[in-house]
């Protein structure tokens, strides 16, 4: 993996971690985020990652790979993460 791509896999997970602190958990409420990687038959590497916090409700869930959606507009350096990951 070049370094350019590492750097941009870095940020991404970065993202969703502080995405999953920012809106999933209330202040001080245990938090669980697992991350899972393997590599793929065909050389890709395959994430898996997952909280367990709050959720999102259907309209959320719709937007979620609108770019630069977000349910809080001062923190809306979280919701690009999201776009990334679907390249």
């Amino acid at each position: 993996m070049s370094f350019s791509r590492a750097r941009t896999v870095s940020q991404i997970l970065i993202n969703m971690v502080m995405n999953s602190l920012v809106h999933g958990f209330e202040h001080e409420q245990a938090a669980n985020i697992s991350l899972r990687a393997a590599l793929g038959s065909d050389g890709w590497v395959l994430m898996e990652y997952a909280d367990d916090g709050a959720g999102m409700d259907a309209v959320t869930l719709d937007k979620l790979f609108d770019p630069f959606f977000t349910m809080r507009r001062g923190l809306a350096e979280v919701a690009s993460a999201r776009t990334c990951c679907t390249t």
